[in-house]
């Protein structure tokens, strides 16, 4: 009777290796400080072979006026939060930004991939890596991919240069 339980421990344990193998990633992950950029989740796969029912996004503070794109047979909700320090863009100052994206309604089937995008502006400082926090909800589970790179959680990440001097904004 004892090995079932080790049976189970195991198969539970291979279905979360299953799911952390392939991650989560950016299809574009390099972009200049002061630019406008569109990250497009990649997502590989469900939990374990459970569809992904939902998809939220927390955006780096660095990463401003995040849009969300129209993903039809699926809702949408933006969540803003307040700027320590406002940024001023085309001459007009911004006190808050897009804080959380989140994606439901829908239904990728666990042995499917799809992908989910938004648009924003870097800010003229950032720079390094900024980290996407996104939790992928399936039918059954959950995976937080909020860790570091080496991490079987890693969280999507976008490098970012410096800006070209002598260049306007960058438009993509």
């Amino acid at each position: 009777m004892t090995t079932l339980p080790r049976l189970g421990l195991g198969a539970l344990l291979a279905a979360a290796a299953v799911c952390a193998d392939a991650h989560v990633t950016i299809a574009d992950p390099k972009a200049q400080a002061g630019s406008y950029h569109k990250v497009t989740l990649q997502v590989p796969h469900g939990c374990a072979g459970s569809a992904t029912v939902a998809l939220a996004v927390h955006v780096p503070p660095a990463f401003l006026v995040a849009k969300p794109a129209v993903k039809p047979g699926w809702s949408v909700r933006v969540e803003k939060t307040r700027l320590d320090k406002p940024a001023v863009l085309h001459g007009r100052s911004i006190n808050e930004t897009t804080s959380v994206i989140r994606w439901e309604g829908g239904a990728v089937p666990g042995d499917f991939f799809d992908e989910f995008s938004l648009h924003g502006r870097i800010a003229d400082g950032a720079k390094g890596k900024l980290a996407f926090r996104v939790v992928q909800t399936c039918e059954k589970g959950e995976v937080d991919w909020n860790g570091p790179a080496d991490s079987a959680t890693p969280a999507p990440t976008l490098e970012v240069s410096p800006a070209d001097a002598g260049h306007g904004h960058h438009h993509h």
